[in-house]
């Protein structure tokens, strides 16, 4: 049997009030959950503050959607954001059963395979980030799987976003996990990070790339979740 996935990324806080929208199998996020500041105090500062989040607002919300069946399965990584490289295993101990946070690990579901990454490339000091060279090595440790969920996206267009100052359009992606993409071979790669390069791509190996940022690059709610990418499983020759 397929599995429908419904995907988002870089929520910065945002939850979905229309839980009933979010209908699908399994619920992808790729990171960057948290919100920024939490009781007038930056989480970046106190990132205790962000356990409580989640307790308090992530959690019962993910209960709401497994409650009312609205999906069976919640994944997540981290992002660049969520200032949990501290706390990790603690809210770890707090997720309820049906709730998976992937952390350079993998995760099992009817016979398919996904793989969490919450890595992206360093600039000014964020959570989550390496310097490329070392993300080479990261990325060259991931298996083949069927659903590559990535904070950050490959080199290409999920990863290009104009630089309103200069009018100029950059490109922002992983030239690294780029690099691993054919021998990864995943039907779905689900990222985020770069807001602009919200979209549907074609990738190198033949696989479907999915930018599922929900903002925009002015932290405005912009984009839908994504629905409708369907797993398939291979045919056995």
């Amino acid at each position: 049997m397929p599995l429908e996935l419904v995907a988002m990324s870089d929520l910065h806080g945002y939850l979905p009030e229309n839980v009933d929208a979010l209908a699908g199998d399994v619920l992808v996020i790729a990171g960057d959950i948290m919100p920024d500041s939490a009781h007038r105090m930056w989480l970046r500062k106190h990132p205790g503050l962000g356990i409580t989040w989640m307790k308090d607002q992530f959690i019962p919300w993910a209960n709401s959607l497994l409650e009312y069946e609205i999906v069976d399965e919640v994944v997540f990584t981290w992002g660049n954001h969520d200032w949990t490289m501290e706390t990790t295993q603690e809210i770890r101990k707090v997720l309820p059963p049906h709730v998976h946070l992937l952390v350079d690990e993998g995760w099992e579901y009817e016979g398919f395979t996904f793989w969490g990454s919450p890595w992206s490339n360093n600039f000014d000091g964020w959570s989550w980030m390496q310097e490329p060279e070392d993300l080479a090595t990261v990325y060259a440790n991931i298996p083949p799987c069927d659903v590559l969920i990535s904070h950050q996206p490959p080199y290409g267009p999920a990863g290009m976003c104009p630089n309103y100052h200069s009018g100029r359009i950059e490109q922002l992606g992983s030239k690294e996990l780029l690099a691993e993409l054919h021998r990864i071979n995943p039907q779905f790669l689900i990222c985020g990070h770069i807001h602009e390069g919200h979209g549907l791509y074609t990738g190198p190996h033949g696989g479907t790339i999915a930018n599922v940022s929900l903002l925009d690059e002015r932290y405005d709610l912009r984009f839908r979740p994504t629905f409708n990418l369907i797993l398939q499983r291979e045919e056995v020759s």
